[in-house]
């Protein structure tokens, strides 16, 4: 049965329903030994955007970056302390 407090798993593990699967007997939380990542075969591809695309998400951030700082400007001569 699951408890609230954490739990350091220190009964040991019990085999679980499926083959590979361990559960801790105290908090039932499960863990995998035969885990592989599910990923496709080869390299993943790349993907570069133009360089206009670039240029207009580069003028965008320094934009936003800008009125950050403006803003910041602000409430500086409004607060000072």
């Amino acid at each position: 049965m699951p408890r609230c407090e954490p739990c350091a798993h220190r009964e040991g593990w019990a085999e679980g329903a499926r083959p590979g699967e361990m559960r801790c007997p105290v908090c039932g939380v499960r863990r995998f030994r035969d885990y592989g990542a599910v990923r496709p075969p080869g390299l993943a591809h790349v993907l570069v955007p133009s360089a206009r695309r670039r240029g207009v998400a580069d003028r965008a951030a320094a934009r936003s970056i800008g009125l950050a700082m403006a803003a910041r400007s602000a409430v500086r001569s409004y607060c000072p302390a």
